[in-house]
Order: C-alpha cells, then structure tokens, then sequence
C-alpha cells in the first residue's frame, strides 16, 4: 500500500533529521522536493514549490500531478512513475511543463529518486527544477506538434460522431481546443436565417474562471468585425484595450463588457458562404495568439463546419425517417416503433391502450376526379385535423397511401376506444375545400383496444388486428367503426389460413382449368369456351373461382394464378387445333385488374402465344368492365398492345359499371359480354329486357359482337332469340367441365 501524505514533522518524527535542520534545510533549497505514490498522488513537497510554482505545499499535497501538469505531458509522467515503480536509485527524467497558480507554464526538469531509502515518502521522490525558456525553434515545433495531434484527435472524434453523441463531443471537442496556452474561453457562434445574426450555441470557459457570458445573439451586419466574418475574413485582436479612444471605441466597449483581453475569431464556411465563427478569448491576460493558435482555430472552424453540416443533415435524415413527407405527420417506422415501446410500458403499469385505424374512404374518387394534387391537399387537411385534435400523449403517423393512425395510451376499456373512433369520425363532417370544391370526407375506422393485462403481443400484431379490422368496416358499408373482437379475430385466422393453402396451392400445381362453352343460337354449334380455373383442394374437392378468386386478386397470388391459367387454356387449344384442323376455335381467358397493371402482361402473352404456337386470333382475352374504367389510359394502352397482336378482346360483366357503349368507341374490343344480372330478368322483368336490348342494338351499331352470359332458363333462351341475340353460355346450355369432356362438344 502507498503512504498517505506527510509533512515535515512527519519525516523528522521517524528519525531521518530533526524537525528544525530538516525546515532549515527545505528552506534553503532552491529545488522542488515532491513525493507521490504509485497513482500520481502528491503526498510531500518542499517549500521551494512557492517559488516555482507559486503553490502552497498543504494544498498539493493529497491531489493528482495530472492537476498542475501540461495535459501533452500528463500521460508521459504516470507512464514513468509506473516505470520507475519498484527501481533503485537515481533517474533523469524529461523536461516537463507545471502550470502556475496563474496559468502559465514552466519548463521544470525532473530527476527521480525511487527504492527504500525513500518509501516514507512515497513511492517515487523526484526533483523539479526550473530550466528557462526553451528555444523559439524547439517550442514552436512541440506546440505545433501538439495542436496537429489535437486537431487529429478532434477530427477523428466528429466523423463517426452519432447524431444522439453531438453535443456531447462537440464540447468534448471545445475542452480539447481550450487546453492552449492562454485560452480561456471558446466560443461557437451559428449564424440564424437572417443573415445578420449570430447566436452563440456552444461554450467552454476554463473550469476556475467565473465570468458572465453575457448576451448569447450577436449582431453582425453593419459593424465591422462582422462585416469581415460574413465576408469570410478572421478577426485577430491581441490587445482590447489598445482599441480605447481609437476609431473602435465602440469595439472596445462591447469586447470588455464580456470580460475579452484578446479575441481570435475564424469563420465557419459551408458552400462557399460564412455559417457562423469559432473565437478563442483570453479573459485573464492579452494574449498573443501565436501560429499554434491560428492553425489550431483554422483547422477546427473547418472540422466544424462539416460537423455542423452532416450533423444537420443527419438531423434532417433523422426528422424525414420519422415524419411522412406530405403531410408532416408521425411515419410508419416512428408509429411501430412508438407502439413497441407503449405497449411494453402499458404492459408493466398494467394500463390499457388503443390503436385507430383511419382509411378515407373517397380519397381516390377525388385523385380521379380533380386530379392527385387535390387529393395530396386533401390528405393535408384530414391529416392535419386529425392531428390538431389529437388528445396530450396520441400520436398520429400516416401509413401510407389513404390510412391514418391513431396511437390512444391509458384508455381504460374498448368503449372508451370505440368513442374516441367515433370522435375522430365526426371531425370529417365539415367539409374540406379541395380546388374550389367544398368535399366531405367519410372514413372506415378499425379499432384494437389491448387491455392491461395483455399477453406479449407486439407492434406488428396490433397493427395487423387494426388492418384486419378497418377492412371489416369497408367491407360492411364504409363510414363506419369496427372493432376488432373475437369473431373477426377468427376471420383473420382462417383468411390467413386460406391465403397460406392458396399460396401453397400455387407452389404445388393444385389448380386445373374447366371451360364452359360458348354457343352459337342460330345453329347451336359451339363457337367457343371459357377458361374457368378451379382449385383441386385435398379436402373441399374442386372449389370454383369465386371462392378464391378474390383472395388471389387481393394478395397478388392472381398474377401467378392468371398466368397459369393463361398458359394451359393456350396449351389445351393447341391440342384441339392440333385435333381437329377443321374447328374454328376460340378459347377466352379472363385478364385481373393486377394483370392488367402488370408492366411485362403483353411480353408474357406474347411468350405463351410463342411456346404454344396458338394463333392469336384463336385466343380473346376478357377484361371486366370495372377493371378497364378504373384507370382508362392504361387499359387502352395495354388493348392497343394485345389488339395489335391480332388477339381478340371482350368486355366481360358489361352493364355493371359505370361506362357507355359510346365511351368504349375508345377501346378496341371486338365483343360486348351482357352480365348475367340482365339475363336473368329476361322474361319477367321488362327493365331488364329493355336493357338487353339495347345493348344488342347499340353493340350492332358500333360493329361489336355480342355473348349473353347466365343462361339458366328456357325463357330466358328464348327471349335471347327473338332480340337477336346471336351467343349465350350458362348452365342450361353447358356447364363448366374437363378439358376431355368440352372435346366431344367440338
């Protein structure tokens, strides 16, 4: 164990010399005796240290050496105490720097004294003596090679610096550049949006100076040390006082207001253009800022400027990752990871909370109709509503597209929760004035309440449940709140059971395709079939089209699907042209609004019409009439592509949507299919007759041909007829069937 501090009396009292030689003595030697233990704690030092230094000896002793020595050598010395730990005999030390009681330096050289003879003072004794200036030459280049190791060392610190990280190394950075001789403060200023202004946003002051900092905004258009940092000169003033009575009086007086000897200030430039400065003050004493200073504040005013502008953009990134970009809303990664960590907290408390989910329900209406600027401003406002009502602790993020989320802490029940929903739905009421149309806004809302005593359910599943939900009040009607419960916790479980067969499905080539002829009622030969896909599922049986379908359509699986079907009707024609070269065939395979979409859809037709050598004429591709008005540009590029081919084209389900024969002039169809909603009333209903013919009629008129769908009924083949109605398919004509079947038809 090291010896703790001791004073005269004490070396006296064990015997070494009495307690009057040994004052005399330390009071006639001009060296600075100082012991320390092995952790560079002073525990003596001589009387001479006053003369050197200007210390007391009582206040040394019991503090670090690190305390009064130059930080360059600080780690020099406890690396030689250590070294010296344990020797005997006598060692030259190097040169090292003591700083004064007024912080200044001293170049003191060191000679130590270890081993037995002086364990009673500590652990090593050595000697300081003053050795007088060092040569210009020698202390410039130690200077220099100091401030550039500095330099180095901040520059490292800052490009890996982490945004959370800024502040605390940028004044890490400000102590590092404070430690120069004569520097007493560092000060960053930031120049503000006006041009004219700078802000002090960052300080360091030397720990055993107490000054006012006084006003942190500087003005600096119109005087003239501003005038010269916004036009990217330094500003170097070795004396203040030396401006007194003098043409910059007035400089003088604010510098000494704030306590400033010497002032040297650089400007932070980023492209090209003055961001603020970094000053070095001396409060103390005037300084004379030498070379070290200017490169050390030169090169630190550029390491800054770079921070300070990747750490803005950092910022910015930070702010963008967090915040939707339209509508300044809470993002999609902010919601999630904002719900993660409430419902752990709520989960601990025991406390309960509620995700809203918010959809608009005519925001497309409004994109088709005024255009999508209209339907950006409009998402704005609804968000920004939404937003301005939220309750202290919501928050409110956008999920995308139409969908807005509403995160609810401490609610209590699901009631409190659906009243909140319904709330939320009341501030759409008041309509919205989008390019000068006054429009009122509806929304589906769904709504999970996660009660307190919660199992561990996570941010992903919550989300999930309120999709799940939201879609269940589309689904019943729109403009209206769904809760998502037990019931519709089981339809989510056995959709996603579902699309998990249908996907396998796919993957195994459990799908076979049916057709359904298409007759010609004046001869009553087959002119035609339909491609019906149908799921062999293992334990259903054969399931028809309109049970998953949908699904397919909705989870993307129908772009595989189509393409499937799209390739084995093609392949079974081919067989029967093959078979009976004699057979004008035609076999109508129906495109989804996604294959539609599809960006390749004209390169895969093109390819299965190549792999099997079907003519395309042989093959007409149907295309409801929802699917081509939902985006009528697109529909009659991709037509125009396929027609240009020679395949032929129908709409099928016509009647259903919201288009004219008139308006399908545009489009290059070959045939109009009449939905079998018409058909059925045929008959019976003189409204539905009506409309059958004059779709006949029209259709003629414009050179089209025509398919009645749906036929069930003897009635309803007859009244086909007598309208003139030339093709029909439906059940009492032929059902759908195997491929094998269909041929003996042929």
């Amino acid at each position: 164990m090291s010896p703790g501090p001791v004073g005269a009396h004490d070396v006296a009292g064990r015997g070494f010399v009495s307690d009057q030689d040994l004052s005399a003595l330390l009071a006639h030697v001009s060296e600075v005796l100082l012991a320390c233990d092995d952790a560079g704690v002073v525990t003596f030092v001589s009387p001479a240290v006053r003369e050197l230094a200007g210390y007391e000896p009582d206040w040394l002793v019991g503090r670090s050496v690190l305390e009064f020595l130059h930080p360059d050598d600080a780690v020099d010395a406890l690396d030689r105490i250590a070294r010296w730990h344990g020797r005997r005999g006598a060692t030259v030390g190097p040169v090292m720097r003591v700083r004064r009681v007024d912080r200044t330096w001293v170049d003191v050289a060191v000679e130590a004294v270890t081993g037995p003879e002086v364990a009673t003072l500590g652990t090593v004794v050595v000697t300081l003596r003053g050795v007088g200036p060092r040569t210009d030459v020698e202390r410039q280049l130690r200077r220099r090679l100091v401030s550039e190791d500095r330099l180095t060392r901040l520059a490292t610190a800052f490009v890996h610096l982490a945004p959370e990280d800024f502040e605390r190394g940028l004044q890490a950075a400000l102590a590092e550049m404070g430690s120069l001789e004569g520097v007493d403060r560092v000060s960053v200023w930031r120049l503000l949006d006006d041009g004219a202004t700078a802000r002090r946003t960052h300080v360091w002051v030397a720990p055993d100076l107490a000054i006012e900092l006084g006003s942190t905004e500087l003005v600096l258009a119109g005087t003239d040390p501003g005038e010269q940092l916004l036009g990217l000169a330094e500003i170097h003033i070795d004396d203040v006082a030396a401006l007194a009575g003098g043409p910059q009086a007035e400089l003088h007086d604010v510098l000494s207001s704030r306590g400033v000897r010497s002032l040297f200030a650089v400007p932070m430039v980023e492209r090209g253009r003055c961001a603020g400065f970094v000053a070095f003050d001396a409060i103390r004493a005037p300084q004379v800022f030498e070379s070290v200073h200017v490169s050390a504040l030169r090169t630190a005013a550029g390491i800054l400027a770079q921070a300070f502008a990747r750490h803005e953009a950092q910022r910015e990134l930070a702010f963008r990752a967090r915040h939707d970009a339209l509508t300044g809303v809470g993002s999609r990664w902010l919601f999630r990871e904002e719900l993660g960590g409430v419902l752990d907290d709520h989960r601990r408390r025991g406390a309960g909370l509620a995700v809203l989910l918010v959809d608009l329900d005519r925001l497309k209406m409004v994109n088709d109709s005024l255009g999508h600027g209209a339907g950006d401003d409009l998402l704005v406002s609804v968000a920004s509503r939404v937003s301005t009502a939220a309750l202290p602790g919501e928050l409110v993020a956008r999920l995308g597209g139409d969908e807005l989320a509403v995160l609810c802490p401490d609610l209590a029940s699901a009631e409190e929760a659906l009243r909140r929903a319904a709330e939320l739905q009341e501030l759409l009421e008041t309509p919205v004035v989008v390019a000068g149309h006054d429009v009122v806004m509806t929304a589906s809302v769904g709504v999970v309440f996660v009660a307190g005593d919660h199992d561990a359910v996570g941010a992903d599943e919550v989300l999930h449940r309120a999709d799940v939900a939201m879609y269940a009040a589309k689904e019943r009607g729109r403009n209206r709140v769904e809760l998502f419960d037990t019931p519709l916790r089981e339809r989510a479980a056995s959709r996603l059971r579902q699309e998990r067969e249908l996907r396998q499905a796919v993957d195994e080539g459990r799908f076979v395709v049916h057709y359904q002829a298409e007759f010609d009622l004046a001869t009553g030969a087959v002119v035609g079939a339909e491609a019906l896909v149908r799921w062999n599922h293992p334990e259903r049986g054969l399931v028809v089209a309109g049970e998953f379908v949908p699904l397919a359509e909705e989870t993307g699986v129908i772009l595989d699907l189509g393409l499937f079907v799209l390739a084995e009707a093609c392949r079974q024609l081919g067989a029967w042209q093959r078979s009976r070269p004699d057979r004008e065939m035609v076999v109508r395979v129906n495109l989804s609004a996604r294959q539609v979409a599809q960006p390749d859809l004209v390169d895969q037709v093109v390819a299965v019409l190549a792999e099997t050598g079907v003519e395309p004429a042989a093959l007409c591709l149907e295309i409801t009439e929802t699917t081509l008005m939902a985006d009528a540009d697109l529909s009659l590029e991709v037509l125009a592509r396929l027609k240009h081919l020679g395949i032929r084209l129908a709409v099928d389900d016509f009647g259903t949507g919201y288009s004219s024969l008139a308006y399908l002039r545009r489009f290059p169809v070959d045939v109009v299919k009449i939905d079998r909603s018409f058909v059925a009333g045929l008959g019976g209903d003189p409204d539905d007759t009506a409309i059958v013919s004059a779709i006949l009629h029209l259709a003629e008129a414009l050179g089209l041909g025509t398919t009645a769908e749906g036929v069930e009924t003897p009635g309803q083949l007859a009244e086909l007829r007598r309208l003139g109605c030339r093709r029909a398919q439906g059940f009492l004509l032929a059902r759908p069937e195997a491929p094998a079947a269909l041929a003996q038809r042929w």
